[in-house]
């Protein structure tokens, strides 16, 4: 099975510059294979008009969404959230919304929203 995810956009990020806004990009992970959207700046409820294809995915497997902050020294994780690949009938497109925590804590009411597709 393959799986694409498109549409990928955020809200309600938590600020985690002390300047300005946070520059967030969103690592998507699926068993080993890992893609990485283009970065937003200064924008707490971004949009990626972008597409991220994953093959040869297993439906026993998970959608693992990471939502980071780029920084010039280290990149802070801002919030983090996963979708099961089997929550998705295959030959359908879904539309989920998922809330990102950090460290198990839900806060901010982050959300990352998604269509998933598997084909």
């Amino acid at each position: 099975i393959n799986a694409e995810y498109m549409g990928v956009r955020c809200n309600n990020l938590k600020d985690t510059d002390t300047f300005g806004k946070s520059d967030p990009y969103v690592v998507l992970e699926v068993h080993g294979q890992r893609q990485i959207s283009s970065c937003k700046n200064n924008d707490l409820n971004p949009v990626y008009n972008e597409t991220f294809l994953f093959r040869n995915v297993d439906q026993h497997q998970k959608l693992d969404i990471t939502v980071k902050d780029k920084d010039v020294m280290s990149d802070d994780k801002v919030g983090h959230g996963s979708l099961k690949v089997s929550d998705v009938p295959r030959g359908q497109e879904r539309e989920f919304t998922i809330s990102l925590g950090h460290h198990g804590i839900m806060f901010h009411k982050a959300t990352c929203t998604l269509r998933a597709t598997y084909i």
